[in-house]
Parts: C-alpha cells; structure tokens; sequence
C-alpha cells in the first residue's frame, strides 16, 4: 500500500495495520496517512569532476516527474534515495575511488529538489602488482585484454 501511495505522490504516506482478534475472526485495520503531495521536479549532482552528470544520473533510481504530463508526480522514497547513493558510490569505487562520499540533500517545497553532493576523495592508483601461487595459468592469461 505504501509504494502505492508513494507512486501517487504522496511521498509522506504512512501505513499502519492494527489487529484484532474476535472469536474465529482477524481483523486487520489499515490505518492510512496520505499526507501532502509532491512533485520531484529537480535531480541534480554536485562536486563531480571524474564522471559528467548524465553518467552519475544514469545510476539514480528516484525519477522526476515528467514535464508534460500532469498526472506525473515522479517516483521517490527513502529506498530509492538509499539505492541511488549506493548506486553513485558504486561507480565510483569501481572507478578507484575508495573513499567517495555521496550525501544526499532532499528539499521539499511541495515539490522535492534532490541533489546528490559528491565529495570524490583522490582515486587509487596500482603502481605494480605481483602475483604469487599460481601455478595453473600463465599471468598473460590473468590479464585482461
């Protein structure tokens, strides 16, 4: 119920459930908090100097809402704000940057304004690398084309 809500635009809902036991009966109450409704009309990202901003964009899971459509409320929750940062520092430490830092700062007017401040940290550098114990390939074939 509550990605239901959320997919509505109603980003604050709250869901509840309550119980109730009577005899040979369970009842279930859901108890609903809609609240306001938003609109994420702004993604942005700050402090980027390795990758362009559509590439960090690529790995954000919370959508703005489209322009033309005035159904559209875009998709967000914690989650996905959650699974965006995890997915920018990703990129990142894949990049060699091991101590990255990606705090997001989400702005709610009614409509909600994310951006994505990136501290990158200096990117790790192998200078040489050695391999010790195999004995089954030869290191040509360890090594990437």
């Amino acid at each position: 119920m509550l990605s239901y809500f959320q997919s509505k635009g109603y980003f604050d809902a709250k869901v509840q459930t309550r119980t109730a036991d009577k005899p040979g009966l369970k009842q279930i109450v859901y108890v609903i908090t809609k609240g306001p409704r938003h609109k994420v009309v702004d993604i942005d990202v700050h402090g980027n100097e390795y990758f362009s901003d559509q590439k960090i964009l690529e790995q954000v899971k919370v959508q703005r809402a489209h322009r033309f459509n005035p159904f559209s409320h875009g998709s967000y929750s914690d989650n996905l704000v959650r699974a965006s940062v995890k997915n920018i520092e990703n990129l990142y430490k894949n990049a060699g940057f091991s101590q990255v830092v990606v705090t997001p700062v989400v702005k709610r007017t009614p409509n909600v304004d994310i951006t994505f401040q990136i501290a990158e940290g200096a990117q790790d550098m192998v200078e040489s690398l050695r391999l010790e114990g195999n004995n089954s390939k030869p290191e040509s074939a360890l090594a990437p084309n």
